[in-house]
């Protein structure tokens, strides 16, 4: 990471910041010591999402928010630009490979579903895969394995059975290589994906990861991004922020589940509890959930509480917000 992205300032001194007003709603971040001005787009403003689209395009690095805030990166086919993901993140854990955003249409591309135990393989069916999330609306990661031949995602993506040994010692082991697909069924990011899609130039995977070092607390708020950036902390050039999920006061990371495998239980396997529970998971899909083992990390900022409700409320706030917008792009449905 070059130097203008990783300041440090003098001890006891923090780097100076504020936010100031541009066109078309568009704010930006000054940073004063280093005459820096980050644009700070919204994923609610459709007016917006050209701009972080070709962000995405040309591996720009993104700070975004979605209960917390995470770093996202376009990384394109057999490209090595996920190793920026360790840099963004310090201390992470080589075995921790990084999710990626995708569409859950399209994550059926990458899935072995000779893995996935028999009486599930009805999901590889489009129309009942995606109900994993268009049945609840949440933020959930899917953990799937994967095909053997898929020669042009980078490998930063791709988690070996001995990866997974690493980093979850305490769960029943995998014999085959996986990958984490992260989602939210919300038309404000479906339209952007969907924009981000016609500005490729080549195939371009869309990385994230929990914006803080590993093993610490991330950011919940705006006010707290900011004090990691007067910190000098500054691995992105752009800023995305959502205002809705910010009020909705639902401060989590997100659940992790993995599809079922030939030889295990009939059931998803929970291996981070976030900000949707697998009660709820059960109860509007109808799969049923068990943890991996006792020691299933909690990522929640208040461990053990439940935010269903708030995600739910927000998501019925989406909805009405965007049957007033007028998109730039018309969206397949789901």
């Amino acid at each position: 990471m070059d130097n203008e992205r990783l300041i440090t300032p003098e001890p006891n001194k923090k780097l100076t910041v504020k936010v100031e007003d541009g066109e078309n709603g568009v704010q930006f971040l000054v940073i004063e010591e280093l005459s820096k001005r980050i644009p700070i787009y919204s994923i609610r403003n459709l007016e917006h999402h050209c701009q972080m689209a070709k962000a995405v395009r040309d591996e720009v690095p993104m700070v975004v928010y979605g209960g917390i805030w995470a770093v996202f990166k376009g990384v394109k086919r057999r490209s090595l630009g996920a190793r920026f993901f360790q840099e963004a993140k310090p201390g992470r854990p080589p075995e921790s490979k990084v999710p990626m955003v995708v569409p859950p249409e399209e994550m059926l591309q990458f899935i072995d579903w000779s893995r996935v135990h028999p009486d599930f393989r009805s999901l590889r069916w489009r129309a009942n895969f995606v109900k994993l999330w268009t049945t609840h609306g949440a933020p959930l990661h899917i953990i799937a394995p994967v095909k053997k031949n898929l020669w042009a995602l980078p490998d930063e993506f791709k988690t070996t059975p001995e990866d997974f040994s690493a980093r979850y010692p305490e769960a029943k082991p995998v014999n085959c290589p996986t990958a984490a697909f992260y989602w939210r069924e919300d038309p404000y990011w479906r339209h952007f994906a969907t924009l981000s899609a016609c500005y490729m130039r080549t195939e371009t995977y869309l990385g994230v990861s929990s914006f803080n070092p590993h093993g610490e607390e991330p950011p919940y708020t705006f006010e707290e991004l900011k004090e990691q950036v007067k910190m000098g902390r500054i691995p992105f050039e752009v800023i995305v922020r959502d205002d809705l999920f910010e009020e909705s006061g639902a401060f989590s990371s997100h659940t992790q589940m993995r599809l079922p495998l030939v030889g295990g239980d009939p059931e998803f396997v929970v291996l981070r509890l976030g900000s949707f529970s697998p009660d709820g998971f059960t109860r509007i899909t109808g799969f049923g959930c068990k943890l991996a083992s006792a020691s299933v990390k909690d990522v929640r900022k208040n461990p053990g509480e439940n935010l269903d409700r708030r995600l739910f409320t927000m998501l019925g706030k989406i909805h009405q917000e965007y049957q007033k917008e007028k998109p730039l792009i018309c969206c397949r449905r789901p």
